[in-house]
This record gives C-alpha cells, structure tokens and sequence, in this order.
C-alpha cells in the first residue's frame, strides 16, 4: 500500500514539474496580461540567450569573440603589443595605409538661420543629453531647456551630426549606452554627444554600415519601447535591432506586439512611467499609456513655437 502511494506522489510530482516548465516556456512564447480593463495585453518580444545570439553573430559572418573586451589592465595590453611588433620587424616596413577617418570638430557648431519652418518632420529623438532633435530634409532642430528656460536651434544635419547622411528615414537613441543611430534607408550612422564640441561624433566601431543580411526591411520608423528594445519599422513590420552586432534579433507584425501605434509615428520623444509622448507626421503629440497599450489624450503642435522658426 504504502509502495502505491509513494507511486502515485512520485508521478503527480513529476507531472506537476512538468506543466510548470511548458506553462513558463509557453509563457515566454505568447504570454498574455489582463489589464484593470480587462483588456489582454500584447505578448512579449522574446529575447534571445546568449548562445543563440553567438550563433547569430557566427552566421552574419562576424566573430562574437572579437570585439569583446579583452581581460587584464591596459598596460599589460600596451606592453604585448610592443613584444609583438620587436618580434614581427615585418610590421616596420609593411606600414598598412591608415583608413579615412571622420572628422571629429572640437568646435562648437554653427547655426542656421530659422526663417523658414518645414511643414512636418522625418523623424524626431530625444538624445542621451536629455535634448529633443527634430529632422527635416537636411535640417536638425535642438530643443532643450537650460537654467529652467526653453532653448531652440537649427543646425545643417552634417553640421551636428560630422560625417552623418544628408537627410535620415529614422533615428533613435538608446537609453542606456547613450548612442542615437540615425538611419538613412539601409544604412545606420552611429554617434554619441560630444559635451566639449556641443555637437555629436560618430562612433569608432563600424559606423556607417550597412544593414546586415537577416534585416529585410527599410525603416521609415524607429524608437525604443519602453522595455529597452531598439525598434525598427516599415509599414506594419518591425524588426529588434542591435546596434552594435548591426543585426536583428526578432521580427513581427506591428499591431500583434506595439498595438494601437500611430500609422504617422515618427518616434517617441518621451517614456517614463506608464507614459510614452508620441510625435506624429501630422505634428500631434499623443499620450500613450504603456499598461493600456493605447492612447488616451493628443495635442496639436504648431511647428514654430515648438523649434522656433518663423
């Protein structure tokens, strides 16, 4: 008797683990919330482990290895690579040619004049230095406040931005390595805020580049969602992207993952909270509640007093 009890606990034991592993698989797949409405929410992007994005990396053609930070103090590292050239005199003689690099402007950029104001944006980000950049064909527009005062300037895009595009299809910032990436069709310009120049440089690491093979579309539309992830849109698609691996790490429908998104979004110029301020091509600024997935109120903007224009 007490042989089948033991049996009989063993495998409702066994059976209860295991529903509990498929309920948090399938939880990570397409789980679903139920908000104070009663309304479900959308399921969650999945994000992939660290063996499936080495994998990834490897199919791209890059090596994950590479560009990892190497272990030991800089000096130690100095210190092979002088063993290293006294070894290989080849080096001495074998000078490889020094690739164009960027240029770099200490100096602050200079400003255009705002007589004349665009009808609408291409696409808008509010950058690592807490200002918000408007851009329009080949021009950028700073907004910021400064000793509690709004500030306002408009720069030529190439002027801010030194090697960037003529004009950008997208742009978004990351939140937490400070890089906006502006995006003109397939190609990513990586920079970072120069607080000494008062302007941006590009980063050193492979930018510009191309889009990799596994990103299939061209952004008209980018941000990133409040829970970190970088997205990239056209149309009703969206890819995850990386930055950094220049990869995508997931793709979907619009509607099933960001639902009741703007059709005319041009990017997100605020989100903190439950609250995301979305700027649209037909310059409104709509309040979007993260746990509602919907939004609630809208406010025109006239485009003169916003980025100081005539």
């Amino acid at each position: 008797m007490l042989l089948r009890v033991s049996i009989f606990l063993l495998t409702t034991i066994f059976f209860l683990h295991e529903a509990a592993i498929i309920g948090r698989d399938s939880r990570n797949e397409d789980f679903r919330e139920i908000n104070e409405d009663g309304e479900v929410s959308p399921p969650i992007v999945p994000r992939m482990n660290s063996d499936q994005k080495w994998d990834l990396i490897r199919k791209s053609g890059q090596n994950p290895e590479e560009r990892r930070r190497p272990p030991g103090k800089r000096g130690f590292l100095k210190k092979v690579a002088r063993r290293d050239l006294l070894l290989t005199p080849w080096r001495i003689t074998h000078v490889l040619p020094k690739k164009t690099s960027v240029p770099r402007p200490m100096d602050p950029p200079v400003a255009v004049s705002i007589d004349t104001c665009p009808k609408q944006f291409d696409a808008i980000t509010k950058a690592y230095n807490q200002r918000t950049y408007a851009f329009a064909g080949s021009k950028v527009y700073q907004v910021w406040y400064e000793n509690n005062l709004p500030q306002k300037a408009s720069f030529e895009l190439q002027e801010l931005f030194p090697g960037g595009p003529r004009q950008v299809t997208a742009v978004l910032t990351n939140s937490r390595s400070g890089v906006t990436t502006l995006f003109d069709k397939r190609k990513a310009y990586r920079f970072r805020w120069n607080k000494k120049a008062k302007r941006f440089h590009m980063t050193k690491n492979r930018s510009p580049q191309d889009f990799s093979y596994n990103i299939t579309i061209t952004p008209d539309l980018a941000f990133e969602w409040f829970d970190g992830n970088q997205v990239i849109v056209q149309d009703r698609q969206f890819a995850i992207y990386d930055a950094y691996w220049n990869l995508a790490t997931f793709t979907g429908d619009v509607k099933r993952y960001f639902p009741n998104l703007p059709r005319d979004l041009i990017g997100i110029i605020y989100s903190g909270g439950d609250i995301a301020l979305l700027y649209t091509r037909g310059n409104k600024v709509k309040v979007y509640e993260t746990k509602k997935y919907r939004v609630v109120q809208e406010y025109p903007v006239k485009i003169g007093e916003f980025v100081g224009c005539l």
